[in-house]
């Protein structure tokens, strides 16, 4: 099933927590988390440089981001600074990297690159500078999550809503939704200039 939500700009708040929540994207794996990041992700090195201090895959923090092998069906957290001491120790090549020795990340090699899924799940600066660009590039996300989405929504944070390309309500959206349960759904997230 493919959803596309129309919004106005000024619930681009709203929207933008559903990076938290975890994101499906179609991606290069089987490649360095900088290839994921730069390729399939959009992010320039600069940024990822600059803004992406934590990065987590499979719940493993990751120092080296250019020897750390993203497989499919892989789930990788972003985020920059996190606050308080366990925020600094979880940063990217941290001085205080040794207090996490036995959960930090281990390179790994699991083949040829290719085209793959991955999971992004987004927080803080990178929740509000990514998500809604990833929204309108199309994203797979659970149909339960999106209804609830759709369903706590205020009708100022909802435009107008296509299933399979067939204009509904809020309503009759969050009704389809719930009929599919656990699967994942195709969404794109457009902002429509007021």
């Amino acid at each position: 099933m493919n959803i596309s939500i129309s919004i106005p700009q000024s619930a681009n708040n709203y929207w933008r927590q559903m990076g938290q929540s975890g994101l499906r994207i179609s991606a290069a794996v089987n490649c360095s988390v900088r290839c994921v990041l730069e390729e399939s992700l959009g992010f320039t090195n600069d940024y990822i440089e600059e803004r992406i201090e934590t990065v987590f895959l499979d719940g493993h923090p990751v120092d080296d981001i250019d020897t750390a092998t993203v497989p499919s069906g892989a789930r990788m957290a972003l985020a920059s600074a996190l606050p308080g001491a366990a925020g600094v120790a979880m940063r990217r090549n941290s001085p205080y990297a040794a207090l996490r020795g036995g959960i930090t990340h281990t390179a790994t090699s699991t083949g040829q690159k290719m085209q793959g899924m991955v999971e992004v799940v987004l927080f803080n600066l990178i929740m509000q500078h990514h998500t809604m660009r990833l929204l309108a590039n199309g994203v797979s996300v659970k149909s339960g999550m999106l209804a609830d989405m759709i369903d706590k929504a205020s009708a100022d944070e909802v435009g107008t809503i296509q299933a399979d390309g067939k204009i509904q309500s809020a309503a009759e959206a969050v009704t389809l939704l719930r009929k599919k349960e656990g699967e994942f759904i195709t969404l794109t997230v457009t902002c429509i200039q007021a």
